[in-house]
């Protein structure tokens, strides 16, 4: 579970993979941490703008939703894999299919928080600049996902049985699926869903009418939750966090009464 061999050598090299899933997972913590922060401290700027207290209130409020959301499939059971996709796809489901046309603004992603964004771009080029502004963050992810989107169009009418493993694996992690270690039957099943859950669903949808679809709010979900579920996957390469609380998980259950035996035992023998 650790990069370092025990030899003298030190720390066994990162492949790329290794490297990506590592950085990816502190891209989650660093935006979990984020989340729960701006939930209770307003930001610097808005303390020098004194008629800014409704908006940043209701910045805090959006903040604090989707903490919400994030928590409510972190503590569901067996929410891992395709079936936590569509239990985030269920509960953004107003928000991605809507009656009437969605708003430039909620297409462009402006009503999603900015440690989600930034924390979004982090997860997809490694650690971008702690100077770049955030509509200049925004704009990365929506270029990165007009990229995802138009790879999406092209994907439905192929095969995928069709492609071999490299491709399979460049697609997964442009999408931000899996991690080190994933078997081209994992990745093509996760391609799969995604493509049905991105491209073919919402189009079916939309051809019975009523319904406007607002792809890029689903596709930046699905690459956050998949960013959270290759963070939490036991195969990540950033093996403390994870261990931070499987190691708790997994512990046997010690007694008080079996710790003070323990503590006795330990006197004795010195």
């Amino acid at each position: 579970f650790s990069p370092v061999d025990g030899g003298s050598l030190g720390a066994v090299p990162e492949t790329s993979i290794q490297r990506i899933s590592r950085e990816r997972t502190h891209a989650v913590i660093q935006t979990m941490l984020d989340l729960e922060r701006g939930v209770h401290v307003p930001p610097t700027m808005s303390k020098l703008n004194p008629f800014g207290k409704k908006a940043t209130s209701r910045a805090m409020v959006r903040l604090d939703r989707m903490g919400k959301i994030a928590s409510s499939f972190l503590t569901t059971n067996q929410a891992s894999g395709s079936d936590g996709a569509e239990l985030v796809l269920d509960i953004l489901e107003k928000d991605i299919y809507t009656h009437e046309e969605p708003k430039k603004r909620d297409i462009m992603l402006a009503t999603v928080p900015k440690p989600i964004i930034s924390g979004l771009a982090k997860a997809i080029e490694g650690q971008s600049s702690s100077f770049d502004l955030t509509f200049m963050v925004r704009g990365k992810i929506l270029n990165h996902l007009r990229k995802v989107t138009d790879a999406d169009d092209f994907l439905v009418n192929t095969k995928i049985d069709e492609l071999d493993s490299e491709l399979l694996a460049e697609a997964c992690k442009t999408r931000l699926i899996g991690g080190p270690n994933r078997s081209d039957d994992e990745n093509r099943e996760s391609l799969s869903k995604w493509l049905e859950q991105t491209s073919i669903r919402p189009a079916s949808k939309i051809s019975a009418g009523g319904l406007h679809y607002n792809g890029n709010l689903a596709r930046a979900a699905l690459m956050c939750y998949h960013a959270v579920d290759g963070a939490r996957d036991a195969r990540s390469s950033s093996y403390l966090p994870r261990l931070l609380f499987q190691g708790q998980q997994q512990a046997p259950v010690v007694e008080e009464e079996e710790v003070v035996t323990r503590k006795r035992r330990s006197r004795r023998g010195k």
